[in-house]
């Protein structure tokens, strides 16, 4: 995992827009495959509370997956402050960030990292630090 130090100089870059990290992408993957098997193409709105998925399936059937910012280990963002057609102005100036992606690309990308493990295996191990609380 980066340092402290380099997450900090990574949000200080003008162009970087979202900085998010999750302990295990594996269930994210998962998320995103089944949206997958409607479209290939999605649409991700990017905003300070989360992220949203969304697809559309023969503009008969829309699916929306909602990630709230506290999923994540990390969620930095930083909307551009250059006006251009991907962002929106929301209530009281929240600002979003909208993209549309081939989810079948994004699913191959992700899933390359996807194997670590990190938060459904550390959830299985036993604690030491909780196996003393239990036994008071």
């Amino acid at each position: 995992m980066p340092s402290v130090a380099a997450n900090e100089s990574r949000n200080d870059d003008p162009e970087l827009i979202l900085l998010a990290s999750l302990l295990d992408v594996a269930p994210f993957v998962a998320l995103l495959k089944a949206l997958n098997g409607l479209s290939d193409t999605a649409s991700i709105v990017i905003t300070k509370a989360g992220i949203r998925v969304e697809v559309e399936y023969k503009r008969a059937l829309q699916a929306t997956a909602y990630l709230a910012n506290s999923l994540f280990e990390s969620f930095v963002y930083n909307p551009s402050s250059e006006s251009n057609d991907t962002e929106e102005e929301i209530d009281e100036g929240d600002t979003s960030t909208e993209i549309e992606i081939n989810l079948s690309i994004l699913n191959e990308a992700l899933s390359i990292y996807g194997s670590g493990g990190g938060f459904w295996k550390r959830k299985e191990r036993n604690d030491p630090d909780q196996q003393e609380d239990e036994d008071e």
